[in-house]
């Protein structure tokens, strides 16, 4: 586990006492703060609350974001030693985050002041708006060290992950996400294929996902819970059914090899070349079965005419 000290100068004893020997503590110079004499231990919701982590089932991330954009803008609008109320009056009345309606206005600043307090009363945020300035490259690392996944986001992301089939308990959602994503880009790939079967899904966003590691994964499974459930139904749909597709064509392709000869094939194969070339074999409406049951019905006609000519043949 690591630690942060927020004392300047403070001995890192008791963080190890609560926390462990094998605790990394580092310290950030920060001087004493009345809120912070006690450090609570893991069990002391209450006192956690009170430093600034947001516990229950309203945290920002049931809305799948760390809305970094706009707390930019409204770290941009407010000096740093703004008190609360220039926060709320900067996104209201000043609209620094260039909302257009009102209702809109107070949403965006409810989210924000869930996920990083906008009060510099709360030592989270003091840090946050401490640290904000010393290096630019460094604000969304920053911004998501501060902005936690509550519980409510948790079991949001162990349901999806078990509903593509990958068992997850509390606390592996970071082990498990790489399972899941590797799952939807299997979906993905037997979703499409080589004509008749159309293309493949575009998967840029899963290697986007796949590149992150950790809390900034499942943030952005979170941000795009959505899309993955919807893609994740659609894909499985479409791989299942092209499982299926897949074997009446090659019946299909057997039948006109066979029925190469006979004059009614023309007509056949130009059909069963505009399937492949569209590649509309995974169409609402299966193009294989009319195909096919013309391809059978002239197949039956000449075996039946061949066989009368030679019966004929025979009496003769």
């Amino acid at each position: 586990m690591i630690c942060f000290s927020v004392y300047k100068n403070e001995p890192t004893d008791r963080y190890k006492s609560i926390y462990g020997q094998n605790t990394f503590c580092y310290n950030w110079g920060m001087y004493p703060d009345p809120l912070l004499k006690t450090i609570p231990s893991e069990q002391n919701l209450h006192s956690m609350a009170e430093i600034g982590f947001r516990f229950g089932d309203k945290g920002t991330h049931t809305s799948r974001t760390i809305m970094f954009a706009e707390l930019s803008l409204v770290l941009e609008a407010c000096p740093s030693e703004a008190k609360k109320k220039v926060y709320a009056e900067a996104i209201l009345a000043h609209n620094c985050l260039g909302k257009r309606t009102v209702s809109t206005r107070k949403w965006s600043g409810q989210r924000l002041r869930e996920l990083y307090g906008l009060n510099p009363a709360i030592p989270l945020f003091r840090m946050l708006r401490r640290h904000w300035e010393l290096e630019e490259r460094g604000r969304p690392l920053l911004a998501l060290l501060t902005a936690t996944i509550d519980a409510r986001g948790r079991i949001k992301l162990r349901k999806l992950f078990q509903s593509a089939g990958i068992p997850c308990k509390p606390n592996e959602e970071s082990v498990k996400a790489g399972e899941f994503l590797a799952r939807l880009a299997d979906l993905a790939e037997r979703a499409g294929g080589d004509p008749p079967l159309p293309p493949r899904p575009d998967t840029s966003a899963l290697y986007d996902l796949r590149a992150l590691t950790g809390n900034e994964q499942l943030l952005a499974i979170l941000k795009q819970y959505d899309t993955l459930v919807q893609q994740m139904k659609e894909w499985e749909a479409l791989a299942t059914l092209a499982a299926e597709r897949k074997l009446a064509w090659e019946t299909l392709s057997t039948l006109l090899k066979h029925a190469a000869s006979l004059p009614e094939a023309g007509e056949l194969n130009q059909q069963a070349r505009a399937v492949q070339d569209e590649r509309r074999l995974l169409e609402p409406t299966d193009p294989v079965p009319d195909i096919r049951k013309t391809a059978v019905a002239i197949r039956r006609k000449a075996m039946t005419t061949a066989h009368s000519a030679f019966c004929q043949m025979y009496k003769e």
